[in-house]
């Protein structure tokens, strides 16, 4: 599910920055860190802390700090000296003209020695802190889209159970038509002499299941219930309720090919937009 979630924490000597970004994914917890090399140790943790809470999506964390006072710099005194030399010896025997050596020198690696920085604990705590700050505001922003996806989610379950009571309706009228066509057709046959008794019988039953979608409404209710019942589930349903549409799509499609009926047909095609909009939306489901 997709969120943002940004603190900045000001301590003594620095403010802390931490943003973090959730994006759609069908996988489980992609994690892009691009924290400060002195944080690099603590990765691991951030890693953990941030699959842990937001459980799945691409998600990119953020880590910056803005220091209130400079790193201390001084120079490298041994290697300017060994760059000096060097450059002096060279200038003579190349006969080269007068050059500024020691800007030179300075220009040259490890010349300047930057103090080297370590973790301080008091800041890797407000680090911590300002994070997990963060992945609350995410859950929070989560919370907020699947409320809306909630809403869309019963609408379009409604859109098919409103079809699938037409369908039952339309049933009836369907079956009494196929009785007419079938007694018209034996009464022709009759008059013909082309009546086979067992042939007839065996061919009565393969056609009475072949056309009866009895079952298939049952599931198919079964079925809606159910995915409302997860829906409101504490627990985490996005791959359960994938699975429910699985089962939805299977029902619906029968229903469609065994009833070879216009009427029907039209609602089944309405139920089978509504269910690829619900897949649309389980995409974003954790």
């Amino acid at each position: 599910m997709t969120g943002f979630g940004r603190v900045e924490k000001q301590g003594e000597n620095k403010t802390i920055i931490v943003e973090i970004k959730s994006l759609n994914s069908s996988r489980g917890a992609e994690i892009l860190c691009k924290i400060p090399h002195l944080y690099k140790a603590k990765e691991m943790e951030i890693r953990s802390l941030v699959s842990k809470s937001l459980e799945r999506g691409k998600i990119e964390v953020y880590i910056s700090e803005k220091s209130m006072k400079n790193a201390s710099t001084s120079f490298n005194e041994a290697q300017i000296g060994s760059y000096l030399s060097t450059l002096e010896k060279i200038k003579k025997e190349h006969g080269l003209a007068d050059q500024n050596l020691l800007s030179i020198a300075l220009k040259l690696p490890n010349s300047l020695v930057t103090e080297e920085q370590k973790v301080n604990e008091d800041d890797w705590v407000e680090v911590l802190s300002a994070l997990k700050q963060g992945l609350e505001r995410i859950k929070e922003s989560r919370l907020q889209e699947g409320a809306k996806m909630e809403i869309h989610l019963r609408e379009q379950i409604e859109i098919i159970a409103s079809q699938a009571e037409k369908v039952a309706k339309a049933d009836a009228p369907r079956i009494d038509n196929i009785k007419t066509r079938i007694k018209e057709k034996l009464a022709e046959a009759l008059d013909e002499g082309k009546i086979d008794a067992s042939r007839l019988e065996q061919e009565l039953v393969y056609y009475a299941e072949k056309i009866d979608i009895a079952e298939e409404k049952i599931r198919l209710k079964a079925h809606l219930e159910y995915f409302i019942e997860t829906i409101e589930t504490a627990e985490v349903k996005g791959k359960k309720l994938n699975f429910i549409c699985q089962e939805l799509g299977r029902e619906i499609n029968t229903t469609g090919s065994k009833a070879n009926d216009l009427t029907i047909q039209k609602q089944v095609v309405v139920m089978k937009e509504a269910l690829d909009k619900i897949k649309e939306q389980l995409a974003n489901v954790l």
